[in-house]
């Protein structure tokens, strides 16, 4: 499992938007395919949703307790 900490606001508008869409919910539900083009002042993120079958073993493990997400909020290590 791996945290991703977004700061891009281009990413984290179109990810609400695609979330608030009923046809995808939340993108528990999902995969997004996020793209950079360009450098700089001309970087450009596009962000696509995709069907994603997960695995019985990655479903299990999404399960497991052992992820803290709100220690991110205290500078905190979520996995430690």
């Amino acid at each position: 499992m791996q945290v991703w900490d977004v700061t891009q606001r281009s990413v984290i508008d179109a990810i609400f938007s695609i979330a608030s869409d009923k046809d995808f919910g939340h993108p528990n539900n999902y995969d997004l395919k996020i793209t950079r083009t360009g450098e700089g002042l001309d970087t450009q993120y596009s962000v696509i949703p995709i069907s994603a079958d997960l695995t019985e073993e990655v479903q299990q493990y999404m399960q497991e307790p052992g992820v803290n997400l709100e220690a991110l909020f205290e500078g905190e290590d979520p996995f430690a």
